[in-house]
């Protein structure tokens, strides 16, 4: 057994243990390809890294696609246009652009989600 292979033994028992080496654990991870589990695992990071305002928001959305979750794409992007749009007819208000205001309301309120 190479050092590489002792090493690893322990985690791999650790998991095992660990409520990872359920059957349904196991059964999961036989039916997910190790990229659908790299991407699952960035689409986590980057939402607690939005989340804490350390990332920017576009690359959730492209995690998201390249997981095929297209669904949770749109919704997502969706949200971050209706966002977007919220904050420029601010931006117009603040500015005394009252009208412009109005009209980027509308486009944001067409996408907003109940």
């Amino acid at each position: 057994m190479s050092s590489a292979d002792r090493q690893q033994e322990p985690i791999e028992d650790l998991v095992q243990r660990s409520s990872l080496g359920t059957p349904g654990a196991r059964a999961l991870k036989s039916r997910s390809s190790r990229r659908e589990a790299q991407l699952l695992h960035q689409a986590t990071r980057l939402r607690n890294e939005l989340v804490h305002g350390q990332r920017q928001p576009l690359e959730l959305g492209l995690v998201l696609e390249e997981l095929g979750a297209l669904d949770e794409a749109i919704a997502f992007y969706e949200m971050l246009a209706a966002t977007s749009l919220h904050r420029l007819a601010e931006v117009h208000r603040r500015r005394g652009d009252y009208d412009e205001a109005k009209a980027w309301e509308i486009r944001a309120q067409m996408l907003d989600r109940p």
